[in-house]
This record gives structure tokens, sequence and C-alpha cells, in this order.
């Protein structure tokens, strides 16, 4: 894992919430840098914008369709990072 990817994860694992990570823009600059908070920007808009027929789907069925696609894409993601995107996606659709 570069050092990239791991301030990513720390910054999942920390500071997701509701508002997708803007609460927290200031300190996640600050702490990682603006191109570490860009990219995991980035990641978290991809992850919510996951395609979801909400007519046919659960919750249940969309997050195992992100987390396909997060193990597919980033591999590199922590179990606790992952758990922290699925945190921000509940939260957005909720």
């Amino acid at each position: 894992m570069t050092p990239q990817q791991a301030a990513i994860c720390k910054l999942f694992s920390g500071h997701m919430n509701a508002s997708l990570l803007q609460d927290g823009q200031a300190e996640g600059t600050a702490t990682h840098g603006p191109a570490v908070y860009a990219e995991a920007r980035r990641i978290v808009q991809e992850a919510i914008a996951v395609p979801v027929d909400w007519s046919k789907a659960s919750m249940e069925q969309v997050l195992d369709a992100m987390f396909a696609m997060l193990r597919t894409r980033y591999p590199w993601l922590t179990r606790d990072a992952q758990i922290g995107l699925q945190l921000a996606y509940t939260m957005t659709w909720k």
C-alpha cells in the first residue's frame, strides 16, 4: 500500500460522516494534504454513484454491489475504510 492509499484509508476510517467528508475538509486537507483529500472525495463520489434500481434492490443488495466495485477498483482499501464508505453511502440514501 502506498502512503497516499494508507492516508485515504485512515481518512475513511476516522472521518466519514453523512456530509461525505465536507465537515472535515479543513482537517483532512491539513492532516493528509489536498491530493489525498481530493482522491478520497473522488472515491466517495464513485461509491455513491453505483447504479441502483431502488424499485428492485434492497439496501443490502446495493451495499454488496458497492463493496464488489470497491474490491475490484480499490483492492487496497482496508475493511475499516470500506465500513466508513458504507456508512457514508447509507446516510446518503437514508
